[in-house]
């Protein structure tokens, strides 16, 4: 069963707000007023019992006032609605209850498929939201839908009649790669489901279809969720989802064996991951080379350089206008600032433009509220190198896969590399390069900060023959860590 959302793309009309002139005292008691505001605000998106929005009228415009793409707005408003119809339906199960009759519990589902599509052959505003400087998909616009996608699948799931409407938090962000390259020359589209449930986690895959590769997906994704009670915060038991197909019951015992096997690596090492034996060798040699390049830097290796020198850092306020449905900062939002700062820290790094090939790893530690200061910071964590494929010798962009070039170049760009490739057979390889960013809450007045999220973005980087990128080693028990997380994750 498939829930098309047709996305439009249009402005809506801006409203200006003015207020007094005030002293400082007043003006931080303005501002905490106007953030509870927000938060209760932020509940109301969550347990509103109003009537049913119109989407195209201009009061769903001021729902979510923020530099949301069009397809996240959608799919948001779309999520607001079903909430208050469930909303309404739990307030008369309720009386129901009070007369006598039971609400039933949640019986296993069926996956349902819901799909968003991008018609950038017909709407050249939604392709402008999309183009990166370079001509090419902006990956860090694609996370913020992603999550909004993800999250969307999960509500509807774990919809249950006559009972409130389900709080769900993202978990995690298991992988996202680029299976052939999306290019904004043709129309897209992006759908999921959920494959597979835990007690109260349930896990999303997601597809990115484009021709002339579709049904063969462009982009896999996997998120999961944790699903929790609105009155307690607690994690609750989710609905149970039921493969139809042999393909979604493939999905579904995938997940049950990655879920199976990680429980029982954390419990084999204590919480700590586990390094085959190639690993641990080459994490001993990194180690090696580390001490020698701080204890003795004029013997060590020339083009060796430690984690902490390829750190880039910004840090900014939490704005209301970047929070979610539930009045927090939106995890798609805190994706796509990791992204570009990794991203930047990739090109810094290689000294030419990157591409994205893989997520390995988001991890939701905490929420971040409206008006947190957070710092996000960046490491270049392992280098490794590979094969160059066939269109590598187009330069690559952000948001496409590596060495691949837009739809109207790619046929002449692979004939070009084909033809350089017979003439130098073993030296055409990339370099992918792994980014850890570590996002931190911090609180000036408390004098304290909260480890809030951990991203690791994979770029590639074409390389000359015989070039190399200088080696990243770890000089710190942080930088050890982040290595050991990166090799662990590593295929």
């Amino acid at each position: 069963m498939f829930a098309l959302l047709a996305v439009r793309s249009r402005y809506g009309a801006a409203r200006l707000l003015s207020c007094s002139s005030c002293s400082a005292l007043q003006q931080i008691q303005v501002q905490q007023q106007q953030q509870q505001q927000i938060q209760q605000q932020g509940q109301a998106f969550h347990s509103s019992s109003s009537s049913s929005i119109d989407s195209s009228s201009s009061e769903d415009d001021h729902k979510f006032v923020g530099a949301y793409t069009p397809v996240t707005k959608q799919l948001w408003l779309d999520r607001l609605r079903k909430a208050e119809q469930q909303q309404h339906q739990a307030a008369g199960a309720a009386a129901g209850v009070l007369a006598g009759t039971e609400v039933q519990p949640a019986a296993a589902k069926a996956p349902q498929v819901t799909r968003v599509d991008y018609p950038f052959t017909k709407d050249k505003f939604l392709l402008e939201m999309y183009r990166n400087p370079w001509g090419f998909l902006r990956m860090g616009r694609l996370l913020e839908d992603l999550d909004s996608l993800a999250g969307s699948i999960a509500f509807a799931h774990c919809q249950v009649p006559g009972l409130p409407p389900p709080l769900l938090v993202t978990a995690a962000v298991d992988a996202i790669e680029y299976q052939h390259p999306a290019v904004l020359s043709a129309d897209m589209a992006c759908q999921g489901q959920v494959v597979y449930t835990g007690g109260s986690s349930l896990d999303i895959r997601m597809e990115l279809l484009q021709e002339p590769h579709a049904p063969s997906p462009s982009l896999v994704a996997l998120f999961s969720f944790v699903l929790l009670d609105p009155a307690t915060k607690r994690p609750a038991k989710v609905p149970q989802v039921q493969p139809v197909t042999p393909q979604e019951q493939r999905w579904a015992a995938e997940r049950a064996a990655v879920a199976a096997a990680r429980k029982a690596a954390r419990k084999a090492a204590q919480g700590k991951p586990q390094l085959s034996a190639e690993q641990q060798q080459l994490l001993q040699e990194a180690l090696s080379a580390s001490r020698l390049l701080l204890d003795m830097p004029a013997l060590a290796d020339p083009s060796a350089l430690t984690a902490e020198e390829t750190s880039l850092s910004n840090a900014f306020v939490c704005q209301p206008q970047q929070r979610n449905m539930h009045g927090r900062i939106f995890g798609g939002f805190l994706m796509r600032r990791a992204f570009e700062l990794a991203f930047a820290s990739t090109y810094l790094f290689a000294g030419s433009r990157p591409a994205f090939v893989r997520v390995e790893d988001i991890t939701f530690r905490n929420p971040v509220d409206v008006g947190s200061l957070l710092r996000f910071k960046s490491h270049v964590v392992h280098v490794s190198y590979h094969p160059a494929p066939a269109a590598a010798a187009a330069a690559p962009a952000e948001g496409t896969a590596a060495g691949t070039a837009s739809a109207e170049s790619a046929q002449p760009a692979a004939a070009a590399a084909t033809e350089e490739q017979q003439q130098q057979p073993q030296q055409q390889r990339v370099a992918h390069v792994a980014v850890e960013v570590e996002a931190v809450v911090s609180q000036p007045e408390q004098k304290e900060t909260t480890h809030t999220n951990t991203f690791r973005y994979v770029f590639a980087v074409k390389l000359a023959p015989g070039q190399a990128l200088r080696r990243v080693l770890p000089a710190s028990e942080a930088d050890v860590e982040r290595l050991i997380r990166c090799l662990a994750d590593c295929e």
